[in-house]
């Protein structure tokens, strides 16, 4: 695509995120919980911590596991460090470069996460909605902010969920190749479940959406064994 046809759409999704942020944090928020559950269980992307640490003096938004605490700042962490970096993916993939822009396999991943959006993947590792509510938490504090302040030097929310989704997608990727069916036809569903979802947010609905998500995922889910026998961990 050119690069005017990228920068209108670009402006189009940020528009987006402001006029209907319930909608797009629906979208993205189903779409990594989804794509992450399609994983091996043992996969360290799956069984993450994260936390959300807000400035204006709320509770903090925490999601734990048994033995990986979460981490003390906004992010999220596995069993064995802090989640966001180039590490997380070089269990999977020996760089052919030490620029990574120059490999194809890596060049997607090569710049470290924003802490919101490495917090959110952590969160999309649990459920749809703890990752949901973390989401919601994000795009809110920017509309504030935006409201205070003409300029900011921050991601915008769109680039702070294109950047957590791609690379849950290259995470499923490693797996299954670039052909992979299943991936574009989650970002379809889930233009139609975001919506159902905002129309009617009934938590009471979730076990029912849940096993529909578990049927679906499960013919394209990648084997346990797989990551022991590709890691290098």
């Amino acid at each position: 695509m050119s690069t005017k046809a990228r920068e209108d759409i670009d402006r189009e999704v940020d528009e987006a995120c402001y006029r209907e942020p319930e909608y797009v944090c629906a979208w993205a928020s189903g779409l990594m919980v989804t794509l992450l559950g399609s994983l091996p269980s043992q996969d360290p992307w799956r069984n993450l911590s994260a936390a959300i640490y807000p400035g204006d003096g709320r509770p903090p938004i925490i999601a734990d596991r048994p033995g990986v605490p979460a981490p003390s700042v906004t992010g999220s962490r596995s069993a064995k460090r802090a989640f966001g970096t180039r590490r997380d993916v070089a269990d999977m993939i020996v760089p052919e470069f030490s620029d990574w822009y120059m490999d194809l396999a890596l060049a997607g991943v090569a710049e470290d996460l924003d802490e919101n959006a490495a917090a959110l993947i952590g969160f999309a590792s649990h459920d749809f909605l703890s990752v949901l509510e973390a989401a919601t938490y994000i795009s809110s504090a920017l509309v504030e902010e935006r409201k205070l302040s003409v300029t900011s030097s921050g991601p915008t929310m769109r680039e702070i969920l294109w950047c957590a989704v791609t690379r849950v997608v290259h995470r499923r990727r490693v797996y299954s190749g670039q052909d992979d069916p299943f991936i574009v036809s989650q970002m379809f569903e889930w233009t139609v479940r975001a919506r159902r979802w905002v129309d009617n947010p009934d938590p009471g609905r979730l076990p029912r959406v849940q096993q529909e998500l578990v049927e679906q995922v499960e013919p394209y889910r990648i084997p346990d064994e797989d990551y022991e026998r590709f890691s290098f961990t």
